[in-house]
């Protein structure tokens, strides 16, 4: 029996040998082939690719233009001379049979589609026309429907955001406290939550980051410029968060007050704790640390420093009786700075209260005359689009805040991403839907399109 089963067993192997064999040396003899080919296109077409808007196109530039397969995708930087490839291969085409109706000429913006189309008419004089995808999906309803859809361009859809957050966003209270807490807290994304994001990309973001805290927005409104009652600007993202988690909680705090008490070592600057929360007698530092109490993006030397640094702050509380809370980069790391900063205060008893409503409307006013909200409406400007774009209708809201908490109880690296989802979703959502039956137009736009 076992005689019987040997041969079979080689048979069924020498075929699926056989068969690989073959698919390589099928695969390799069609690459020769489609070489030869592309060879003599080059060596055929060499007078047409040596002139192309009288410059002289490289091997690369020419091999994109010969290659014929289902799909080709070319990739090329700046000034690597893509336009001129562009006009050889419409050359080319032309050279080899193709009507000029029958070649489909795209871009991205319109200012690229102009700058194509002048440059291929200009020396082919062919009258090909060159669009955007929007154009080109715009023609094929018009052309399949009879009618042309009403299409906002994207500086109206602008206005119609600007103007809610002017008008209609002020008349609610729970809005407006939404909107601080995500421009606040949330906006910025902290290089350390993004997985590809590294210390050069930290320090060139935060160098681009508005690190004036809220409460500085706020009295620049009440009282005159070049006499604030908290003047502050914080050194980090980090500290921007604390900060502003402190003005929307009713938190009274100084930024780097100096301490009060003494310090015997002459080597160091005279101590100013990180925050001071007055009504509490408390201090707050926050450690640049990661959770083995670490500082690894700074050198050896400048380490030790920093990390001698810290066990002098604490004894210096110590020894003075002065009462110190700490938090530290690593909470952020995980997402949840601002979740254990509100733990560690209310285990001090610290009341957390939402500011007035006065206090929101002249800091929703004053947030909006700077760079901030200009980037949070062309956010939500985006969002609106690309849910337009998809035909989603009020359950995608449902979905993604159950999506979202779901992540925050499942992966702790998330809370932070977690959160300013659920915010914005909540920002968003409002003024679609709750405004769509009233004066406001964002909601008719999208319901209508």
């Amino acid at each position: 029996m076992m005689y019987a089963v040997i041969p079979t067993i080689v048979i069924v192997i020498l075929i699926v040998a056989r068969y690989f064999w073959e698919k390589v040396y099928i695969r390799k003899k069609n690459e020769k082939i489609k070489a030869r080919i592309v060879e003599r296109k080059l060596e055929g077409h060499k007078e047409l690719f040596d002139n192309i808007d009288g410059k002289s196109l490289d091997k690369q530039q020419r091999m994109a233009i010969v290659t014929d397969e289902s799909h080709n995708l070319v990739i090329a930087g700046a000034g690597s001379g893509k336009t001129l490839t562009i006009l050889g291969k419409i050359a080319y085409l032309l050279k080899c049979g193709i009507l000029p109706q029958e070649i489909l000429l795209i871009a991205f913006t319109n200012k690229s589609a102009g700058e194509l189309e002048e440059r291929v008419n200009r020396n082919l004089a062919l009258g090909i026309k060159a669009q955007t995808f929007h154009k080109l999906g715009l023609d094929i309803i018009i052309k399949n429907t009879g009618n042309r859809p009403n299409v906002d361009d994207k500086d109206n859809m602008k206005t119609y955001i600007e103007d809610y957050f002017s008008k209609e966003l002020i008349k609610h209270h729970d809005d407006v406290q939404t909107f601080l807490e995500f421009i606040g807290c949330y906006f910025n994304i902290p290089i350390e939550l993004k997985a590809d994001g590294t210390l050069g990309e930290k320090i060139e973001k935060e160098q681009h980051v508005d690190l004036e805290t809220l409460s500085k927005k706020y009295n620049r409104i009440t009282v005159d410029e070049k006499k604030t009652i908290k003047g502050e600007r914080v050194k980090s993202l980090e500290e921007l968060m604390i900060a502003n988690f402190f003005f929307l909680n009713s938190v009274e705090y100084e930024y780097e007050r100096e301490y009060p008490h003494p310090t015997t070592d002459k080597t160091r600057k005279r101590y100013r704790p990180d925050f001071y929360i007055k009504d509490y007698d408390l201090y707050l530092e926050h450690f640049g640390i990661d959770k083995n109490g670490r500082c690894q993006w700074l050198s050896n030397i400048e380490e030790k420093k920093y990390v001698e640094g810290i066990k002098w702050k604490r004894e210096i509380h110590k020894t003075n009786g002065t009462k110190l809370i700490e938090t530290y980069s690593y909470f952020q790391t995980e997402g949840k700075l601002l979740q254990n900063l509100k733990n560690i205060l209310l285990e001090k008893n610290v009341k957390l209260s939402p500011i007035t409503s006065d206090k929101m409307s002249s800091l929703v006013k004053e947030i909006q005359t700077e760079n901030a909200n200009k980037e949070f409406i062309k956010l939500c400007s985006t969002f609106i689009n690309l849910f337009k774009s998809n035909g989603y209708d009020k359950s995608f809201f449902a979905t993604m805040k159950e999506k979202s908490s779901k992540t925050n109880i499942k992966n702790y690296f998330n809370q932070f991403n977690a959160m300013r989802t659920l915010l914005f979703l909540n920002i968003v959502e409002k003024f679609i839907f709750t405004t769509r039956h009233g004066s406001h137009k964002i909601g008719q736009l999208i319901l209508a399109t």
